[in-house]
């Protein structure tokens, strides 16, 4: 099934906690007594890999030490159950590109979710309507100085009500407390301080993994390579696992660039690339055969919305098509590199603000901190009524970086903020069938550059310590960066001709390849997918957009939002803010008035009988439907009557082929689960309770195809008490 639109799931913990305590000094005895009972993402281990939904159950035998490193893009649910109190450690991939989103309830517990709309659906079910986080749409909404200040802010999302767990942080819940400790304790790489042995024990987790995937996967296998820094580093860690042979090089072909500049830098880019090609005699990645998609406006919007809500402002509307390859190709990227060096924004940023490094350095932590946010709102389209908001607001997010020098606050913002906004879309590409991996996302080489000094990393240090163990002929070729040459080659680097790719590029990719469109079948929006203007549309989306924002938020401030609102459709007409980046913003902060239904998900992923119940209450939704077409899987018109001490339920699945599946069900009471009965033949079943009178009685049902497939669930299907009512 395609995948472009995402089904949102939510947990719900239970806790008295009337406050999330900070303990970054708390570890765990023994990992292995945490077993994992929720993976949502892309992970690769050593020991498995595979995609993974919050609806499923974990792979068996699983704990949290054989988790707590793995590469790619997820998140994760550990359990520990036994004699006192049981306690369940959430946390995400040690990069936070899979965000934990969660919602904390005094009193009552904490929603858990790997998606803005989980929380946000499950949290109007329970509360009520959520609120707009005023200082992070005025500070997000108008920036336009680039990806480095223009993503959530830290923990921040459009809503006061909704977090984003940061990546260096991890959940602890019980039924009396609610914690956030130090990501880092969960990694085996907590306790090694030396930089050499940190990058050596990284190398070796790379490279059993790449093995692993060698054995493992019959995908198609691909390396995205350039003349820079990061892909170089993924390269040798290949050519270290000996896997080499098993990828084709991935570059962009730099002739159809208009923009000189852009063209210039992505000439050199092909040029070092082939030179690296040749010497591991790799063959260049060819055309696929594939499906062509075609989206309305949108649904460009729906589908990036479920996948990188509240954390990335690189939305693109200027194409409705997406391409999606027959068969699987698996891309290795070089995505983690500049979290060993130092952040691009550490250079431009102090240069551009102080005149030099040395000059910024040279001045108080405060006043680096006061000059940098008053240039930052230089840039910002907001009235000066609201330019107090946001200079708080920014102020606090820098000085809680944190960092010994402003080079390393700014690396550490770019870390919490920016970095995941930019590299976190290999969900969304899984989806179109082009799985993405990054070897650098490594706890070991994160831990090892956090013990080098801010200097080191800026000159390049750790990779060429990497390229030094891994293979050191790759530093006998230049980079495309002056600096890192310098850095990091060796004296005779080569420097490759000009046009010497061009044949056997042209050679390989000659070859026509096998596109079909994709059928659509009839939707509330079909209509649209013939019409796509981005521009005429995107200006309407704003213009409607920012008047129901006005209506929906009672403002804490007393600033003049039409004014706020009109400047910026302004600055998109003329161009000066990037309309697709307006878009999607403002796209971020009516999901929170409007979130995607969600179902709720337990610990326990099968539906066979238990005698403990779960706490959470049920979120009230349709019938669960693909996303992308608009069908639905299953339809179900489902009855139920209360009589006596009986609640009598039928299903009824309205389908051609019902005898393929089989069904189970959940009585609830409040949210909490009194009994379920496990999968049988017929979409029937009765449950006897001891007092029907007065109660609050809901029936979750559910239904897969045999044998044994992820089930879909009909959500939250009340039952009427007074008299022997059936379901309207």
């Amino acid at each position: 099934m395609i995948s472009l639109f995402k089904s949102h799931k939510f947990l719900e913990f239970s806790s008295s906690a009337n406050r999330i305590d900070k303990r970054k000094d708390w570890y765990f005895e023994n990992q292995t007594l945490f077993v994992v009972e929720k993976l949502s993402g892309l992970v690769f281990t050593r020991r498995f890999q595979g995609s993974f939904d919050l609806s499923e159950a974990a792979p068996n035998n699983l704990t949290l030490s054989d988790i707590r490193d793995a590469f790619g893009e997820w998140m994760a649910v550990c359990s520990t159950r036994g004699p006192g109190e049981e306690q369940h450690v959430v946390f995400s991939d040690f990069f936070g590109l899979a965000p934990v989103y969660y919602s904390f309830i005094p009193g009552r517990g904490i929603i858990i979710s790997d998606s803005y709309s989980g929380v946000a659906s499950a949290y109007q079910s329970r509360i009520g309507q959520i609120s707009l986080n005023e200082p992070n749409y005025l500070s997000l909404l108008p920036n336009w100085i680039g990806v480095y200040l223009a993503a959530s802010c830290q923990e921040n999302t459009m809503s006061n009500e909704v977090k984003l767990l940061l990546p260096t942080e991890a959940l602890v819940i019980t039924s009396s407390s609610v914690r956030i400790i130090d990501r880092m304790s969960l990694s085996s790489a907590s306790g090694i301080e030396d930089p050499e042995a940190l990058i050596e024990r990284g190398i070796e987790e790379s490279t059993s993994m790449l093995a692993y995937l060698s054995q493992s996967t019959e995908m198609e296998k691909r390396i995205r390579l350039s003349g820079g820094n990061d892909s170089r580093m993924a390269l040798s860690l290949l050519a270290a696992a000996g896997v080499t042979q098993e990828f084709r090089v991935q570059t962009t072909d730099p002739r159809p660039i208009e923009s000189p500049a852009a063209r210039e830098m992505l000439e050199k880019d092909m040029r070092i690339a082939d030179e690296l090609r040749r010497r591991y005699g790799m063959a260049w990645a060819t055309p696929y055969s594939g499906k062509r998609i075609r989206l309305s406006f949108d649904e460009t919007i729906r589908s990036y919305c479920d996948y990188q809500s509240q954390l990335s402002p690189e939305f693109f509307t200027q194409s409705p098509v997406r391409l999606m390859p027959d068969e699987p190709i698996l891309t290795m990227v070089g995505a983690g590199g500049e979290i060993m060096r130092q952040a691009a924004a550490a250079s431009y940023i102090p240069d551009e603000v102080f005149g030099s490094v040395a000059q910024a350095e040279a001045l108080p932590p405060n006043e680096q901190i006061q000059r940098i946010v008053d240039w930052s709102l230089q840039r910002l389209a907001i009235p000066a009524s609201l330019k107090a908001v946001s200079h708080a607001y920014l102020k606090s997010a820098f000085e809680r970086a944190g960092g010994a020098s402003l080079r390393e606050r700014l690396t550490n913002f770019n870390f919490l903020t920016s970095y995941r906004c930019h590299f976190g879309n290999s969900r969304l590409f899984t989806a179109l069938n082009q799985p993405q991996i990054s070897v650098l996302n490594n706890a070991y080489f994160v831990k090892a550059s956090q013990c080098m000094s801010i200097e080191d990393r800026a000159n390049d240090q750790f990779t060429r310590k990497l390229l030094e163990k891994t293979d050191p002929k790759l530093l006998d070729v230049v980079f495309e960066n002056e600096s890192t040459t310098k850095n990091v080659s060796s004296p005779a680097a080569v420097n490759p001709r000009l046009n010497a790719w061009i044949p056997e590029y042209d050679n390989a990719t000659s070859s026509q390849p096998r596109v079909t469109d994709l059928s659509v079948k009839s939707g509330p929006t079909r209509q649209w997918r013939t019409l796509f203007d981005p521009k005429q549309q995107g200006q309407t989306y704003l213009s409607e957009g920012f008047d129901e924002i006005e209506r929906l938020t009672d403002h804490s401030t007393d600033a003049n939002w039409r004014e706020f609102h009109d400047r910026l459709l302004e600055h998109g007409r003329v161009g000066s803010l990037h309309l697709n980046w307006l878009v999607f913003k403002t796209a971020c902060a009516l999901e929170g008035f409007y979130p995607q239904n969600a179902e709720q998900v337990f610990l326990d992923s099968d539906v066979s009988p238990r005698d403990s119940s779960l706490k959470g209450e049920v979120n009230v939704s349709d019938v669960i439907r693909d996303g992308w077409n608009d069908a639905d899987l299953i339809r179900m018109q489902p009855q139920a009557v209360a009589s006596g001490r009986l609640v009598m339920v039928s299903l009824q699945p309205q389908m051609a082929a019902s005898n393929s599946y089989e069904y189970a069900a959940y009585l609830m009471e409040n949210g909490r689960r009194l009994y379920s009965q496990g999968y049988q033949d017929q979409p029937n079943f009765i449950f006897e309770v001891d007092n029907l009178d007065g109660r609050n009685l809901s029936i979750i049902g559910f239904a897969r195809r045999r044998p044994s497939a992820r089930p879909h669930i009909v959500r939250d299907v009340p039952v009427k008490i007074q008299g022997s009512a059936a379901l309207d």
